[in-house]
């Protein structure tokens, strides 16, 4: 992330070097342009990373389910058999 903003930076003081004596308005539209570009970018990767984490707490969940389905298996099982051996 901010590896971008230095990037940004650093290609914007590049354009403005290299413009020398050009005027003042075109190089702010070229800076506007690329703060827009790194706003744009920075939401992509918030996006990004919620996305990820959606698919990292769906995973855990399914996860979670299949073991609460085993422990129920499982207490069922020792049920049937306390059952059973009392019966006799």
């Amino acid at each position: 992330m901010k590896t971008t903003i230095i990037k940004v930076g650093a290609i914007a003081a590049v354009i403005a070097f290299a413009t020398g004596c050009e005027s003042t308005t075109a190089l702010q539209n070229q800076v506007d342009a690329l703060q827009s570009q790194v706003a744009s970018l920075e939401s992509q990767v918030q996006a990004i990373d919620v996305d990820a984490a959606a698919n990292s707490a769906a995973a855990a969940q399914a996860t979670a389910d299949q073991s609460q389905a085993c422990c129920d298996a499982t207490n069922e099982r020792i049920d049937r058999m306390f059952q059973q051996s009392q019966s006799k």
